[in-house]
């Protein structure tokens, strides 16, 4: 019996009860949020995909990959370190801190930008004018593209998750407006797009400005270098790895230019955009698990939660790889126009992964919360490996350099990185009994 003269199970029952109802207010705000800023990169690749010739649209994909490249950079040096360091270091001068923060958002990402520039520069001395205007594009808004994620991550470092969730409501508002007049207007390259989207981003902050003024403490904010020296040693390690998680995200795409050309890469990017949503429903559900998944490590209850939920996430991939196994060509049509739906047998044998990838998704999230980020950068440099080199071999094998020797690459990745990950919880989520 518990104290209070309830069984046990009840007691077990109120508190598991009080705890969703505790927490499903915030999961319903962050999966909003998420799916907000996640809906406007999903908008952007897929009506370009209608717009753009397969040149054009392969050169937007290198290009969005390079951004990936930066968003994670960005967020692990500038994003991240803030959440963690706003309420506790700087808890006394959050205002000033945060002002400082974009200070230093700026002066990186124009520095940056300044190199997309010149890269673009290059491509078009090299002969390549739509992959030149693509970067020139990137380079140039790239300070204002990546405000909105300063600015959404102030207002939760001040506690404010509806206040983050507005910032990605707004933006998504402002970018369907500007997305609808490239449509119009026929944009004839991608880096049309993302100078509207950072126009889009940099109009976002300012109406968010005076809300953020208002937030905070008001002592004098620290200084440019220690902003610096404290964001280089919190995110240091964690920028290894999620670079490497890059990379095995988006080396294909370099892969598949260097072999089999744009309509390869044209094709690999509408399979991505149409995974897209799945991927950031993923990831918005494993950043909610994360502190329930962290509370419960070391306990006894860890084994059957994470054995449930991963389930869950298996069940999730199982009914999309059905999904997209029967309906790709009719999705890739929708999402991307009639020119990729030959890609549907493709994407039909990328779904095998799914049930795979899903569950590995859900299995990185309990080693985040274990705090094995050795393990996480293990696999995603394993991934950035594993996938180029079978890429070459089954192609070699089969003597067939085609977009489905990559998946089938990717599938055989999958599948052995997906079981290695089993054993590492397995072993990170170990409870030790005490003897008789």
């Amino acid at each position: 019996m518990s104290p209070v003269g309830r069984p046990e199970g009840a007691t077990a029952s109120h508190l598991t009860g009080e705890r969703l109802r505790r927490w499903a207010p915030r999961g319903a705000v962050a999966v909003l949020d998420q799916a907000a800023y996640a809906a406007t990169g999903f908008l952007t690749t897929a009506l370009l995909a209608r717009i753009l010739d397969e040149a054009q649209y392969a050169a937007f994909a290198l290009a969005y990959s390079i951004l990936a490249l930066i968003v994670s950079a960005h967020g692990a040096a500038i994003v991240e370190p803030m959440l963690v360091l706003a309420p506790s270091r700087y808890a006394t001068r959050t205002r000033g801190y945060v002002a400082r923060v974009a200070s230093v958002h700026f002066a990186v990402t124009l520095a940056v930008g300044l190199i997309v520039c010149l890269a673009g520069g290059l491509l078009g001395l090299l002969g390549h004018p739509a992959r030149a205007h693509a970067f020139l594009g990137l380079g140039l808004a790239l300070p204002a593209l990546l405000v909105v994620w300063v600015v959404r991550r102030a207002f939760l470092a001040h506690g404010d998750a509806r206040g983050q969730a507005a910032v990605s409501l707004v933006y998504l508002v402002l970018a369907v407006a500007a997305l609808g007049a490239l449509f119009m207007l026929r944009a004839s390259n991608g880096g049309l797009a993302f100078v509207a989207l950072g126009l889009c981003g940099l109009l976002t902050a300012l109406l968010f400005r005076a809300r953020l003024n208002r937030m905070g403490t008001t002592q004098v904010p620290p200084s440019f270098r220690e902003v610096l020296r404290a964001h280089w040693g919190y995110g240091a390690w964690l920028q290894a790895a999620l670079v490497v998680g890059w990379a095995s995200g988006n080396i294909h795409y370099y892969v598949l230019s260097s072999t089999l050309g744009d309509t390869a890469v044209a094709g690999m990017r509408a399979i991505d955009t149409v995974l897209m949503p799945l991927w950031q429903i993923l990831a918005a559900l494993g950043t909610v698990l994360l502190p329930s998944l962290a509370r419960v490590m070391g306990t006894p209850r860890v084994g059957r939660l994470v054995v449930e939920v991963a389930a869950l996430f298996l069940g999730v991939g199982l009914v999309s790889a059905a999904v997209l196994a029967g309906l790709g060509r009719s999705i890739l049509t929708l999402v991307c126009g009639a020119r990729y739906a030959e890609f549907d047998a493709t994407l039909a044998l990328f779904s095998i992964a799914l049930p795979f990838e899903t569950t590995a998704s859900f299995l990185l999230a309990v080693l985040r919360a274990a705090g094995r980020t050795r393990v996480i950068f293990g696999y995603y440099l394993l991934l950035a490996i594993a996938v180029p080199l079978g890429y070459v071999l089954v192609a070699r094998v089969t003597a067939n350099w085609s977009l489905d020797a990559l998946i089938v690459a990717r599938v055989l990745a999958s599948v052995a990185l997906t079981l290695g990950l089993v054993v590492a919880v397995a072993l990170a989520t170990r409870t030790r009994h005490p003897g008789p």
